[in-house]
């Protein structure tokens, strides 16, 4: 469907979003300040780097880098999953890799509560190597298997974590482990499955726990690889027995830093490459579900004068109606917070999202070089968990 209009997005921290980093790591004991869990939490903390290696100098960042903390697999360390260190580190994460509770299912959950507020002193610590280093405000959960489960345990009693991200996660033999806790779960969520699975298969396991995720905040996606990805290789696992497939490890890695980049950080553009069309082009891809409680919106295509621009919804089954203005605003409505301001504020048209959960209009800019540097603020009314809500906005500027 074609949109008619009456009449680029620009990303922040760009430099950061784009470049790749060396990698650095240190192995530390951060002191846990709460009352449940290992006394000392050993991890290994992975960081971009002046140069590559232990104890490297790192990259200062004003404000701190993109955080996350992951829980590791059963019978496994934190520092064992070198490729997922390298990858996060190198794209402009700081990624701190819990080194305790090898096999005790429920200190792990405790030492994954009590990382956050150890991660909080260590930032302000001064004399620290990660002296106001991280976003702490915006730190990420991530886990594989076992560590993948006890994600949905910690976030059910929620630290202040700001989202989940869960590969092949591992329910046990009776495949109810994370029942109780899913629906406890206020953040958005994200769920990595692979098909070819043997160890946790993902109807039962991934699938599950992403269904069982009734209350969750904003939205949530299961993604789900294909034939090749198993419970390895989703993460490089460095104590898998053959050769790592590396292209389903990226694949896998694209849609969870994806995810992140919207997240924490913000970045609208980010929803295609986690839910879109570059998402379901990714070699491996088999299967994306997606629910939301607010749509999410987003833009593809091209935003030169007499170029196509494409809008996709991500949202329930329903009507979608896209709106645009020449100016931001914050207003709250019945409906959430629109984002536009209603003194410039026209109706762009409707679409209809299929059962799928998600659908795309085209907009052809007018090819008039009187519109170059015109930016446009754009905003979608669709259905949630909760009926109509509006998503996120989006802008482009015509160039």
């Amino acid at each position: 469907m074609v949109l008619r209009l009456s009449l680029t997005f620009l990303l922040s921290s760009a430099l950061a979003a784009q470049a790749t980093f060396q990698v650095g790591y240190r192995d530390v004991v951060l002191t846990n300040p709460t009352a449940t869990g290992s006394r000392k939490l050993a991890c290994r903390i992975a960081y971009p780097a002046v140069t590559s290696g232990k104890d490297a100098p790192m990259v200062g960042r004003i404000g701190g880098w993109k955080t996350c903390v992951f829980l590791h697999g059963f019978n496994s360390l934190g520092r064992q999953y070198t490729e997922l260190a390298y990858r996060f580190a190198s794209k402009g994460w700081i990624l701190v890799l819990s080194d305790t509770a090898q096999t005790d299912f429920k200190l792990q959950i405790e030492d994954g509560k009590a990382l956050l507020p150890a991660l909080e002193w260590e930032n302000k610590r001064k004399g620290s190597p990660f002296y106001r280093s991280m976003k702490v405000d915006r730190v990420a959960l991530l886990g594989h298997s076992f560590g993948g489960a006890n994600i949905f345990h910690v976030l059910a009693a929620n630290p202040g974590y700001v989202a989940g991200v869960s590969y092949s996660p591992y329910l046990g033999k009776n495949t109810d482990y994370v029942k109780k806790v899913a629906p406890l779960i206020r953040v958005p969520m994200l769920v990595i499955g692979g098909a070819g699975e043997k160890i946790a298969p993902w109807k039962t396991h991934a699938k599950a726990s992403f269904d069982q995720l009734s209350s969750f905040l904003r939205f949530k996606i299961f993604y789900l690889c294909n034939q090749n990805a198993d419970h390895y290789n989703l993460v490089a696992w460095v104590l898998r027995a053959k050769k790592v497939d590396r292209e389903v490890f990226d694949n896998s890695q694209d849609i969870a830093q994806s995810f992140l980049e919207f997240v924490q950080h913000g970045d609208p553009m980010a929803i295609d490459e986690f839910a879109g069309p570059t998402a379901r082009r990714e070699k491996h891809f088999q299967a994306l579900e997606s629910d939301v409680e607010e749509p999410l919106y987003f833009r593809t295509g091209s935003d030169k004068i007499g170029g196509r621009v494409e809008f996709h919804t991500i949202a329930r089954l329903g009507l979608a109606v896209h709106w645009f203005a020449f100016r931001p605003s914050l207003l709250q409505t019945p409906f959430g917070v629109l984002r536009l301001d209603p003194l410039s504020l026209s109706l762009l048209g409707q679409t209809l999202v299929p059962a799928n959960g998600w659908s795309r209009s085209g907009l052809v800019l007018p090819n008039s070089s009187s519109l170059r540097g015109l930016k446009i603020y754009f905003q979608v009314l669709a259905a949630g968990r909760k009926g109509y809500r509006f998503g996120n906005s989006i802008s482009l500027t015509i160039r």
